[in-house]
């Protein structure tokens, strides 16, 4: 697999490419002909496409379509894996499509054909589904590296479970219109430090309180405290591996009040203690 930049245009001469990546800046604007699928391992940035931003931090996986503008930049470095297709890949009828969504029509896409938001190309991994996800992307990249016999086949298989993931993700109810969206969550990671409330969010898309908690652990499959305390920690994390500020007052940059419930959600959420994490992310 080779890819060459014409212009402002990616090519790829294959039907399936995986690149394991990292950048301190970002990339300028450009279009491909294959569909892109980007997940972060590493750090923060935003991604712009066809003009609209989307913050996007560890466990944030992006769909980029063929022919949209794409950008990104970073707040210092950041760690990715790009996975490159070409829908065919998946399979031979598909040469050559408008755009990644006729795998829809598929058999074994079909169940999302009328529920999959496709104006939607970001979804978001955490906790164990977090942990599935990173450990099916490895395997393909693997697969993709090592070319052994039957590795063609299991990057097949892999590629359509990790679609299947996506397409879960990006079919849950309330997409648009003033429903929990890419953007709300996005608004909560960027302020999970601030006392944000279950009422002034659900003011803010007009719900009611009750109907907003419904809602949203419907989309996210978590409450909306949970979602808080996941974020904080990966803020936390975030600082962690990038900042010398004492643990302490990471714990209050975050916005975490209480220190015996940072540090066991820390531990749950990671492994690790901040230390812990502190010294192993120096280490790589």
């Amino acid at each position: 697999m080779a890819v060459t930049l014409s212009g402002h245009k990616y090519f790829m001469d294959g039907l399936v490419g995986i690149t394991h990546d990292v950048s301190a800046s970002g990339c300028e604007t450009h279009t491909h002909d294959f569909v892109e699928i980007i997940y972060l391992l590493r750090g923060r940035c935003v991604h712009i496409i066809n003009d609209t931003a989307y913050p996007v931090s560890r466990g944030s996986m992006l769909m980029v379509n063929y022919h949209c503008t794409h950008s990104f930049f970073s707040e210092g470095s950041v760690e990715y894996i790009n996975i490159l297709m070409k829908p065919e890949f998946i399979h031979q009828n598909l040469v050559q499509p408008e755009n990644a969504f006729a795998l829809l029509a598929l058999n074994d896409f079909k169940d999302f054909q009328t529920i999959v938001a496709k104006e939607n190309c970001v979804v978001h991994f955490s906790g164990e589904e977090r942990n599935q996800v990173e450990m099916l992307i490895l395997s393909m990249e693997q697969d993709a590296q090592k070319l052994l016999p039957g590795s063609q086949l299991a990057l097949r298989c892999s590629l359509n479970l990790l679609l299947i993931r996506l397409f879960r993700k990006m079919s849950l109810p309330m997409r648009s219109g003033k429903g929990i969206d890419s953007e709300l969550l996005a608004y909560i990671k960027n302020n999970c430090a601030e006392r944000l409330t279950l009422e002034e969010l659900a003011a803010q898309r007009h719900y009611s309180p009750s109907h907003f908690s419904r809602s949203f652990k419907q989309y996210t499959g978590m409450t909306l405290t949970r979602y808080l305390d996941a974020a904080r920690i990966e803020r936390a994390c975030f600082l962690l591996e990038s900042t010398d500020k004492p643990v302490g007052t990471i714990i209050s940059d975050v916005g975490c009040s209480d220190r015996t419930k940072f540090f066991r959600h820390f531990l749950q959420q990671t492994g690790q203690t901040p230390l812990q994490y502190r010294k192993s992310r120096k280490q790589l």
